[in-house]
């Protein structure tokens, strides 16, 4: 657990301590949901002591921001895209040759096994 003096060196680096937000207009979020006001953290968290939720603050309205995709620029984002879509066309891909090996060998043939026991495995059809 934190206490108040490791909060408050964790934050002193962060740019969260030049901002301040008043009571009113304040809203907190953990794991996509809002808590408020007349909620405690036992209602969304639950009642298991070992966890640590950690919540964002933000202004009330503001919804439900992912940090992570707007950090990313349009740019790398269509890199990432066609990355991935490359990456899944080589699958398939792969995929489809793997399909096409599997049912090629000897072994594959449904007849293998009669024509082995006959002795007529070396006989080829015209």
């Amino acid at each position: 657990m934190l206490d108040a003096e490791s909060m408050e060196e964790a934050l002193a680096d962060s740019s969260a301590v030049l901002e301040g937000l008043p009571e009113d207009t304040a809203e907190l979020w953990w794991a996509g949901k809002p808590f408020f006001r007349d909620h405690h953290v036992c209602d969304l968290a639950g009642k298991i002591e070992k966890s640590t939720p950690i919540v964002k603050l933000q202004k009330k309205g503001g919804g439900l921001r992912v940090a992570s995709l707007e950090s990313v620029s349009e740019d790398e984002r269509k890199a990432r895209m066609a990355f991935y879509f490359k990456k899944q066309q080589e699958l398939q891909q792969a995929a489809e040759d793997d399909a096409e090996d599997f049912m090629t060998p000897f072994w594959a043939d449904p007849k293998a096994l009669k024509n082995s026991l006959r002795g007529t495995g070396n006989i080829r059809p015209f």
